[in-house]
């Protein structure tokens, strides 16, 4: 890619509002990958949730109706 086309493209990443004030629920019983997944969706401006495992995430779930997309990693 030209450089002129590496600018528009990080700045559509930028600026894509469309994950912006959403929230997700990341389920893992590993902090690292909670972790590394809130960080990238945190810089897409997603508000994050977590839990270590699937009893808790379905008991956050309950307790957090607004929850737009739920991320589960087996």
């Amino acid at each position: 890619m030209t450089e002129p086309q590496r600018q528009l493209l990080d700045h559509v990443r930028r600026t894509d509002s469309s994950l912006a004030n959403r929230k997700a629920l990341v389920v893992d019983d590993d902090l690292r990958n909670i972790f590394a997944l809130t960080s990238v969706l945190e810089h897409h401006d997603l508000k994050v949730v977590h839990a270590e495992n699937g009893r808790a995430g379905i008991d956050l779930l309950r307790r957090t109706p607004d929850v737009d997309i739920v991320l589960m990693i087996s």
